[in-house]
């Protein structure tokens, strides 16, 4: 397998999503009452790729505005990813629009943002089962 930024981001993934490949929503909690939790959710394309949304799931105590995400397109067959979209909590983007330099600027960010993650020894869960408030 060639070490692309594109294959670093699948193997991030599939590290912190281990059940990627069976979707559902996944959630990974706050360690500390100051740490951030975030949720994922995964589902399948018709061209058989994943897609991976994620993010943060905790919104600034007197705000209106949307937290931020990142969504990627996973294949599995060929063990790469890449950023589709994202909010950054203040803009939303398509990250295929534009030059590839653009383009690329974002999967890396994504995959730093990934590798720290990683490296805090974060990891989602699936949720088995909603509970409403």
């Amino acid at each position: 397998m060639t070490s692309t930024v594109q294959s670093r981001i699948y193997v991030m993934l599939v590290d912190l999503i281990p059940e990627m490949a069976n979707g559902r929503t996944h959630y990974a909690a706050p360690r500390l009452a100051s740490d951030m939790a975030v949720h994922c959710t995964v589902d399948e394309t018709p061209d058989g790729h994943l897609r991976v949304q994620i993010a943060h799931d905790q919104q600034p105590r007197g705000t209106a505005r949307r937290c931020s995400w990142l969504s990627f397109d996973v294949d599995p067959g060929n063990a790469v990813a890449h950023v589709t979209d994202y909010y950054d909590g203040v803009q939303y983007s398509v990250a295929g629009r534009g030059t590839d330099a653009a383009r690329n600027t974002v999967n890396v960010f994504a995959a730093n943002w990934l590798a720290v993650f990683n490296s805090l020894g974060r990891m989602f869960q699936p949720v088995d089962q909603m509970v409403q408030a």
